[in-house]
């Protein structure tokens, strides 16, 4: 009898899960060893057995408790199958959203690399200004000691274009900065975050492990009756619980994927503005130089003075251009309006007017080259 109650007891701690009281079980295998026929009475044991046990684990003896001997067996087996597909197409979503996790923070690190050398091409635009403005102060200098003060106006008129131009530069460079210190701290609070899911992701990992030792040592040759029904419930509990586990894991790595792209999508945005900065940079660059260039010209010209009236005159044109346009002026509607207010009628004096008048803007808007 010594014998069947341990075989019975040895049986029932590998087929249940951990945490059933040691006593239930051992008052199981005692009552099994007592019975004059134990084979006969193992099942009506068993059973009674299984509906006490089923007061702990009401969701995994739900099949069980409904049937009785082997009846039990077969809708506990397809469970069982059902879970072990579940749990491969839960691995398999592991897998994927850890791999796309993983490219997710690869590009984000590239692009946080396109950010910080961005921002570093604006600045290296406000020292090709600070260079150019430089550059003219020097033939302003010049002009001055040859004693050609027109160029020299020229340099000065130059040089404060290149002032206005480099505080627009220093608002964009002030701007891009700003920008990468934000994608700085969004990729600091993703790893911040990732590191919170990954101790909590090891610690699943670690019970996967235990859940597929457990269910590894179950006992390779099943038995029928309620002894199997036993069995089957309590390997279906423990896939239920490895499923559950697997499940938790795929929601932290999602929650993992989910924030690098977040962050990802705010770094594309960065580098677009970034990118439209730097071009407005270059313009503002590319201007300064060709400024630079026509100083050059007209410091080197046969009349230096005469260069550099030209060129003063063609910026007061541009300028009267640039300020009617913003006004929605045209030249002859404006003469007209004039002419009108000042002579209601047509006479020799409102035409003479308009003359003036016309020769006055046409000689500020196209100076003579």
């Amino acid at each position: 009898m010594a014998r069947v109650s341990n075989t019975v007891r040895e049986y029932l701690q590998q087929v249940l899960p951990p945490g059933v009281d040691p006593g239930v079980v051992d008052e199981m295998a005692r009552k099994v060893a007592r019975s004059p026929a134990p084979a006969a009475t193992l099942d009506a044991e068993l059973a009674v057995f299984g509906k006490r046990f089923q007061v702990g684990c009401p969701q995994t003896f739900a099949v069980a408790a409904a049937a009785t001997g082997d009846e039990a067996l077969a809708p506990l087996g397809k469970a069982i199958e059902a879970h072990q597909a579940a749990v491969q197409g839960l691995r398999d979503a592991i897998a994927k959203v850890e791999a796309e996790g993983h490219a997710i923070e690869a590009a984000n690190q590239g692009k946080a690399a396109e950010v910080a050398q961005l921002v570093q091409s604006i600045a290296s635009r406000k020292s090709d200004l600070e260079s150019a403005q430089e550059k003219k102060g020097r033939i302003g200098m010049a002009a001055l000691i040859l004693g050609i003060p027109a160029v020299a106006k020229v340099s000065a008129v130059q040089m404060v274009m290149d002032d206005v131009r480099i505080k627009e530069l220093n608002g964009q460079l002030a701007t891009a900065r700003e920008a990468q210190r934000d994608a700085e701290t969004r990729l600091a609070a993703h790893a911040a975050r990732k590191a919170t899911l990954t101790t909590k992701l090891a610690a699943l990992q670690q019970k996967e492990v235990e859940l597929v030792q457990g269910l590894a040592t179950a006992p390779a040759r099943p038995v029928g009756g309620h002894l199997g029904a036993a069995q089957a419930a309590a390997t279906l509990k423990r896939r239920e619980a490895l499923q559950a586990n697997l499940r938790s894991q795929l929601e932290l790595l999602e929650a993992v994927r989910d924030s690098a792209a977040a962050v990802g999508v705010h770094l594309d945005g960065a580098i677009r503005d970034l990118r439209a900065q730097l071009a407005a940079a270059d313009k503002l660059v590319e201007a300064s130089q060709k400024d630079l260039l026509q100083l050059v010209k007209v410091i080197t010209a046969d009349d230096p003075a005469a260069a550099a009236t030209r060129w003063l005159d063609q910026q007061v044109a541009a300028k009267t251009k640039a300020l009617m346009r913003e006004l929605g002026l045209d030249v002859n509607v404006y003469i007209s309006r004039l002419v009108k207010e000042a002579y209601p009628a047509n006479t020799p004096e409102a035409e003479l007017l308009r003359r003036e008048l016309t020769k006055a803007l046409q000689a500020g808007l196209r100076p003579p080259g």
